[in-house]
């Protein structure tokens, strides 16, 4: 009797031939940094993403959930050991945002700070046309995806995709809470913007106008962000922090109105309308706290006379990758 001809092999996703990859290269990083395994996986993370089809969005949006701080008037706080997603998303239903204590523990804390200085110096030398042209460095080796890592006024900050070494760093540190947190909130494994996950490292003279991230990003969108300072800042600690309106807010704000500097910010008379009896709040953070918001909070950067300090903090925006807004924050990256 003859025997039946041998399967054809199953062939695996191209997807998660990379994702396999990215955990390979990830485990032996640990062990051993290096700079092309580090880039690898930054150009694996990005690439990700353009494998995968649209999928359908998970379950209802915004979730529903009960108010685990009633009574609050301010902004509520939790430890990091006590947050679950239904905090998240009742804390962000009822109040609009949540401090986070203890986000991350001072050894991340320490590392990520001088991973902000270097990513920092690496792309002013980068840019530094006067003289010869720097060797690759693994804390600056931008994307080539047009985008600028830059700014200015006060505000230095680079993309977290445009230093592997960095980037290798925020995820580690990052890992467990979005696994445990952020996407279960989200229903999604989440993806990054490339210009909305950023290292910042912000000067006393830094102004600050009131805004929403929704009025770049769109409002059909499923989105956190994760806010992480990496210095003490706000309230009287000597640096600028972040001054938040602490109260749920479905819709997009008028903006560029009533003495408003710039388009998109919102005037201090649209928010003390806004506010009525829970005004706006300018708390501590401590090195490692975070503040966890979405699209439509009303945040600004807390510029105020007499400030000595530079302010050093991780601004990342995890979206579900059913409803990423390629138009407004492109790029894509897989978390």
């Amino acid at each position: 009797m003859q025997s039946p001809p041998p399967s054809a092999p199953t062939r695996t996703p191209p997807t998660l031939d990379l994702v396999a990859e990215i955990d390979e290269l990830t485990a032996d990083n640990l062990l051993e940094a290096d700079h092309t395994r580090e880039r690898r996986l930054r150009d694996l993370r990005v690439e990700v993403p353009r494998q995968v089809l649209p999928i359908p969005p998970a379950g209802p949006w915004p979730r529903v959930a009960p108010d685990p701080f009633p009574g609050e008037r301010g902004l509520p706080e939790i430890d990091a050991a006590m947050l679950t997603p239904d905090i998240v998303a009742g804390a962000l239903a009822h109040h609009g945002s949540l401090i986070v204590r203890n986000f991350l523990p001072p050894f991340r804390v320490k590392r990520l700070v001088g991973a902000v200085d270097a990513a920092l110096d690496g792309s002013a030398q980068h840019g530094d046309t006067s003289g010869p042209s720097p060797e690759t460095s693994p804390w600056f080796d931008p994307l080539q995806d047009g985008m600028i890592s830059i700014f200015g006024a006060g505000d230095e900050w680079v993309r977290v995709v445009d230093s592997p070494r960095a980037m290798f760093e925020v995820i580690e540190a990052f890992q467990p809470m979005v696994e445990d947190v952020v996407q279960p909130h989200l229903g999604e494994r989440p993806s990054m913007g490339s210009t909305k996950w950023t290292l910042r490292r912000i000067t006393p003279n830094c102004y600050g106008g009131w805004h929403q991230d929704g009025n770049f990003l769109g409002e059909q969108i499923r989105v956190l962000n994760t806010w992480v300072a990496l210095s003490r800042c706000g309230g009287d600690s000597g640096s600028v922090g972040m001054e938040i309106l602490p109260q749920p807010v479905d819709h997009i704000a008028p903006s560029g109105t009533e003495g408003a500097l710039i388009g998109f910010e919102v005037s201090r008379r649209v928010i003390e309308r806004m506010a009525g009896e829970r005004p706006p709040v300018d708390p501590v953070f401590e090195p490692g706290d975070a503040l966890l918001f979405d699209q439509y909070t009303l945040h600004r950067t807390g510029s105020k006379p007499g400030l000595t300090e530079n302010r050093y903090a991780i601004e990342s925006w995890f979206f579900a990758p059913s409803t990423y807004p390629l138009d407004t924050a492109p790029t894509p990256i897989l978390f």
